[in-house]
């Protein structure tokens, strides 16, 4: 039997050619007999993992590394811009703060609307306004129009950051769900270093430039061009794909949500699309599951379900805490330790807590060799390895609970460490070990809160993390770390570690979702 496209129905799902009993095992549910239809979590672990998921991690790995230098770009063009428009350094915190203002706004607007009018077209939609905007950066000819088109490319990039995991994750079969999740994230490590590269080859170059009636465009134009070009790639390449079919079902297009799981089976089991019947059984919806239905119907009575929800508001706000302590210890932890190095180097102190604040003898237009920056970049985004291989050998053996909790815990103790840091080479060795466990801690963080929420509030709750929690935690960082390290810089050293180690004891408070259904 198949239902209609407006029918409200509890969606149950079977190949008919299959031995069903395979996988009814994955819903951990006694109570089914041979031959009962399967869920669609089961239907998910029917089609298995095959050359479609394989497809599927390889263009969301692209769009993750086009993110990657959607992000990172401008903390490369600082100084040029600084010098080219003479900007204070009020107007030149602008820069960078709009554009996490705008991933903000994004995170929350595309995340909620991927809940309502799926995945693919705001993925689509999102990589078109980062291709727009980042092609309108680099025709800047002033600093406030710079930072309007940032602001409008952080707005793209919040949106396909939070919705591509949401996406992936949507597809994968439970069994190493978590070691094909890795894909994300080390796409993004592959983003850091190839943008590193990038900026090495083509920023000092200055004279690459050129003069098109009053229009100036150099190398940092030339730069944010550059890498525009991995987001334009990404647009063709996201239309290749189908819709999720976890959305499908829950916005009641069954029948495009059968032709998809026929098509992605017979993509992985190459078996021509007529051998392949999948058949649709429909339950009739009770009161309580109309009710359910109308409840998600749009983004207010999402974000209600989510608070209104013992469980989900137990589940949102204790991820959202360890996701807030993981962003204001990257950010202000990552932004602020090469500037205490520094500090300590000026004033010759034995350890970064004994160096005076001495100002600085850099000028905006500083032309000095930048190759000792981009090889401690190059170091630093080598250490993301580490993390990525630690995670890949654990997360599905040891479990997402204590693999997060035990790394974040670590990570604390080794913030204390930085008291111990004496000499460059110190300094490189401690911001490693940092970035590795910030790494392996990020990566768990970020499978389990795709883990955790329902499909029909998944991107909506992403969003909402990403934005409110997020972003506003790597804002905080940024301010007040420097005001702390003012003071001095076992406030903030305490407070990071602080922070990280509570967010390691809440990780137990989550439930275990290794092996587990996602619906």
């Amino acid at each position: 039997m198949e239902s209609t496209e407006g029918d409200e129905t509890e969606v149950l799902i079977v190949p008919s050619s299959c031995n069903v009993t395979d996988y009814q095992s994955t819903n951990n549910n006694d109570d089914k007999k041979d031959g009962a239809p399967l869920t669609l979590d089961q239907a998910v672990e029917m089609i298995g993992f095959g050359r479609f998921q394989i497809w599927m991690l390889m263009v969301f790995g692209w769009c993750r590394l086009a993110d990657a230098l959607g992000n990172l770009a401008p903390s490369y063009i600082m100084p040029k811009v600084s010098c080219e428009f003479e900007a204070s350094d009020l107007e030149l915190s602008l820069f960078p703060s709009t554009g996490l203002a705008g991933i903000l706004v994004g995170s929350f607007v595309w995340g909620s609307i991927a809940d309502i009018k799926g995945r693919i077209p705001v993925l689509v939609l999102c990589e078109i306004i980062n291709t727009l905007f980042a092609i309108g950066a680099s025709t800047s000819q002033s600093l406030w129009f710079l930072t309007v088109m940032r602001f409008f490319w952080g707005v793209g990039l919040g949106g396909s950051v939070c919705v591509t995991s949401t996406y992936v994750i949507e597809f994968l079969p439970i069994k190493n769900r978590g070691r094909y999740m890795l894909t994300l994230p080390g796409s993004f490590s592959m983003g850091l270093l190839l943008i590193a590269g990038l900026a090495w080859l083509i920023i000092p170059h200055e004279e690459w430039t050129w003069y098109i009636q009053g229009y100036t465009f150099n190398s940092w134009r030339l730069f944010l061009l550059v890498t525009a070009v991995p987001a334009i790639v990404s647009i063709p390449l996201l239309l290749t794909l189908p819709e999720s079919p976890r959305y499908l079902v829950q916005v009641n297009k069954i029948r495009k949500a059968k032709t998809i799981l026929q098509y992605v089976y017979k993509k992985n089991k190459k078996i021509p699309l007529s051998q392949v019947n999948f058949a649709l059984q429909r339950v009739a919806a009770s009161n309580s599951t109309r009710r359910e239905l109308k409840k998600f119907s749009n983004i207010t009575k999402n974000i209600l379900s989510i608070i209104t929800t013992p469980e989900m508001r137990k589940r949102f706000v204790v991820s959202s805490i360890i996701l807030s302590s993981l962003a204001f210890s990257n950010f202000g932890l990552t932004l602020w330790f090469p500037t205490m190095i520094e500090r300590m180097d000026e004033s010759n102190a034995t350890s970064v807590c004994g160096a005076s604040i001495a100002p600085s003898n850099k000028t905006k237009c500083d032309n000095s060799d930048q190759t000792p920056v981009y090889i401690d970049t190059f170091i630093q985004a080598a250490a993301n390895i580490p993390g990525h291989v630690v995670y890949l050998l654990l997360i599905d053996t040891v479990g997402r609970k204590l693999l997060l909790g035990v790394s974040m815990i670590l990570n604390a103790v080794s913030v204390f460490f930085i008291w111990f840091v004496s000499s460059p080479t110190g300094s490189i060795v401690m911001s490693c070990v940092f970035t590795a466990l910030s790494r392996l801690s990020g990566d768990v963080a970020h499978l389990v809160n795709a883990e955790l929420f329902p499909t029909k509030i998944r991107s909506t709750a992403m969003g909402l993390q990403k934005a409110v929690f997020e972003q506003i935690s790597s804002i905080l960082a940024i301010v007040l770390m420097g005001a702390l390290l003012s003071v001095h810089c076992a406030i903030p050293i305490l407070l990071i570690a602080a922070l990280l180690l509570i967010g390691g004891v809440l990780s137990y408070k989550l439930p275990n979702t290794t092996n587990a259904a996602i619906n």
